[in-house]
């Protein structure tokens, strides 16, 4: 686990009303019914925005694939990056691979775009 995810998760759950899991408890609800219907509904959005950073890391991940993986065959994309911008390609042949390593990126915005601006005007909203 990356220590920037679990300081966000820690801020995202004392952020949360100590009301709610309070007005749960007096419910009747115990931890793990608190936890399914309260507390995870309301991190979908601090979830997603990890899951997206996670990817986004990996996805643009250089230095340990670039030591390990150099030349085998299996590069990431930016270790592939790398040696094609070595090589004899031309300018519009890199700037075609650079284009066509952004895309995945992009992609996974555009599907999730609907849950990191929820997420942030949840946030927005105090009160």
């Amino acid at each position: 686990a990356n220590a920037f995810y679990v300081i966000m998760f820690k801020q995202f759950f004392e952020s949360l009303p100590k009301e709610l899991i309070e007005a749960a408890q007096l419910d009747g609800a115990g931890y793990l019914q608190t936890f399914l219907k309260i507390i995870l509904p309301l991190s979908k959005s601090i979830v997603m925005v990890i899951v997206i950073f996670s990817i986004n890391a990996a996805w643009s991940d250089f230095l340990m694939p670039y030591l390990v993986l150099n030349g085998s065959g299996k590069e990431t994309v930016m270790v592939r990056l790398f040696s094609f911008q070595g090589s004899n390609a031309t300018a519009v042949e890199v700037l075609r691979a650079v284009v066509y390593s952004i895309i995945p990126p992009v992609l996974l915005f555009l599907i999730f775009q609907k849950q990191i601006t929820e997420g942030a005007a949840a946030g927005a909203l105090k009160g």
